[in-house]
């Protein structure tokens, strides 16, 4: 479906919509201040080992990060664990994300599974036993501007 948030263009959850595995595609503006542009430098920096964690959601706990390149732009992959608290649940999530810079945009395909604090380890092992399945969706990912010229 699409996404409820304007940067979020497409949401997915498995099975049927009644599972804790999902998958969200993002393009959130990443426009540099006024009379400026982004240099390669800058782009080498913002995905350097070091600055990786800045990318973590807020009050997430960074469990992996490495640079990557996906389709040809500079980027990072990210795991990463978010612990939310509503009235008295405890809602734990741990998520794959990869994103790139392209053409002033953050570029984001990110996978999730979720649960109650207190079914974490059963979340981690469905993450396990996704992962892989993850992989594979994001090595599909395609920038279609690229192959288009725009």
């Amino acid at each position: 479906r699409e996404g409820n948030r304007p940067n979020i263009v497409q949401f997915f959850k498995a099975e049927y919509g009644r599972s804790d595995v999902s998958m969200l595609i993002g393009i959130k503006d990443f426009t540099p201040p006024k009379g400026m542009r982004w240099t390669q430098r800058d782009i080498d920096t913002m995905f350097a080992p070091a600055n990786l964690k800045d990318l973590v959601p807020e009050g997430g706990v960074m469990l992996e990060g490495k640079p990557i390149i996906l389709e040809g732009q500079k980027g990072a992959m990210l795991v990463y664990d978010v612990t939310v608290e509503r009235l008295d649940l405890k809602i734990t999530m741990r998520t794959l994300s990869y994103s790139v810079l392209y053409k002033n945009r953050l570029i984001s395909i990110e996978f999730s599974v979720g649960g109650l604090m207190e079914d974490r380890a059963e979340s981690v092992a469905q993450f396990v036993k996704n992962r892989p399945l993850f992989v594979m969706i994001a090595n599909s990912m395609n920038i279609l501007d690229i192959y288009s010229g725009n």
